[in-house]
């Protein structure tokens, strides 16, 4: 699964090797920000992840969405994102971290389920 740590104060990201894979870049290869997260969202998805994260850092809350991903090919991948709290020593919320679940597989074998045979 793709994890990430998202740290308010310093707004630095700290991605796992799969979450560069899911986007399309060998882990290292580039430094995660906001800015480059945001330009993988799919051009079709209404649902605003950066005004997610910046609302988790100014009230301190856990969040999720379900969007898609574009990665440096092209490849649409439909994710679950859930995002839970960062805590420091005096119980103060400093970050953020979570999963992506990659969903693309799943939701393509309901499909072809559903309607019996390959999706178009």
């Amino acid at each position: 699964m793709e994890s990430f740590r998202f740290w308010f104060a310093t707004r630095h990201w700290e991605w796992s090797e799969e979450m560069y894979r899911m986007h399309g870049y060998s882990p290292g290869a580039v430094e995660p920000t906001t800015e480059l997260l945001d330009s993988h969202r799919h051009p079709d998805d209404h649902d605003d992840l950066v005004a997610r994260i910046v609302r988790a850092g100014d009230v301190g809350q856990s969040f999720s969405s379900r969007h898609r991903v574009l990665d440096t090919a092209g490849v649409v991948h439909s994710v679950m994102l859930v995002a839970g709290r960062i805590y420091d020593d005096s119980r103060a919320v400093v970050g953020t971290a979570g999963l992506y679940v990659d969903l693309t597989d799943t939701l393509a074998e309901n499909e072809r389920d559903t309607f019996g045979g390959a999706v178009a």
